[in-house]
C-alpha cells in the first residue's frame, strides 16, 4: 500500500496552502483600509507598511525559526519591524522551545546595563496571554570571568548548581532582553541555543 499523506501536506502539494496565505494577507489589508482608520496617505502608507513588517516577522518567527527540536535565536522586533509594544532601548531574542525537552544556552554577557532571559507558555501565534512560565536575571548567574555563562532551560530544576532557567512542560518561547542606556558604547550579549536531551537536528520543511 501506498503511504497516505496527511491533509496538510496535499494542501502544500496542491497549493491550497500558498492560496490560503494569500487569501488571509489579503484580508488583514482590510483593517488598513476600515472606514475609522486614517485616509491621509502618508498614514495609509504606513498602514501598509505596519502590515508587510508585521508579514516579515512571521515569516521569520514561523517559517524560518520555528523548530523546538532545533531552536535559533531571532531578532523578530527592531528598527525596521515594530510591533507596537517594544522599548527603543531593548534588543529582543526569541528562540521556540518545548518545555518537555532540555536546552543550554550558553553565551557572553558583554556590557549592557540588563541582560535578562523569560520563558512563556504559547507564542504570538497563538490564542490567549503569553504567561511567564519562569525568568533569570543576568545579575544573579554564575558568569566567568571572561564574561562566558552557561545556562540551563529545562521544567526540572537540574540540582548540580548551574544557572537554571525554570520552564514548564507548557513552555513554547525563550525571550532574551537586552537593555542599553548607552547604545554607542555598550556591547551586547551573544547567545546561543541547543537542545541536550535529543539530537538536535531540524525537522524537514
Amino acid at each position: 500500500m501506498g503511504q497516505v499523506e496527511s491533509p496538510s501536506v496535499e494542501r502544500v502539494v496542491d497549493g491550497r496552502t500558498w492560496e490560503d496565505f494569500c487569501d488571509g494577507l489579503k484580508a488583514a489589508g482590510a483593517i488598513v483600509l476600515a472606514a475609522d482608520t486614517p485616509a491621509d496617505p502618508v498614514l495609509r502608507a504606513e498602514g501598509w507598511r505596519y502590515l508587510t513588517r508585521l508579514t516579515r516577522a512571521a515569516l521569520e518567527t514561523f517559517v524560518e525559526a520555528s523548530d523546538a527540536q532545533a531552536p535559533q535565536f531571532q531578532r523578530t522586533t527592531g528598527p525596521t519591524i515594530k510591533m507596537g509594544m517594544d522599548n527603543p532601548d531593548n534588543v529582543y531574542l526569541n528562540a521556540p522551545v518545548n518545555g518537555n525537552f532540555r536546552y543550554e544556552i550558553t553565551g557572553r554577557r558583554g556590557t549592557v546595563h540588563y541582560l535578562g532571559f523569560g520563558t512563556q507558555a504559547g507564542n504570538y501565534g497563538a490564542t490567549g496571554s503569553l504567561d511567564t512560565t519562569g525568568s533569570l536575571d543576568a545579575a544573579n548567574m554564575k558568569i566567568e570571568a571572561d564574561g562566558s555563562f552557561r545556562v540551563i532551560a529545562s521544567s526540572e530544576d537540574p540540582r548540580d548548581g548551574s544557572n537554571w532557567l525554570r520552564m514548564r512542560p507548557d513552555t513554547r518561547m525563550i525571550q532574551v532582553r537586552q537593555t542599553r542606556v548607552d547604545h554607542r558604547s555598550e556591547i551586547l550579549a551573544e547567545v546561543d541555543i541547543r537542545r541536550v536531551d535529543g539530537p538536535g537536528r531540524p525537522r524537514p520543511l
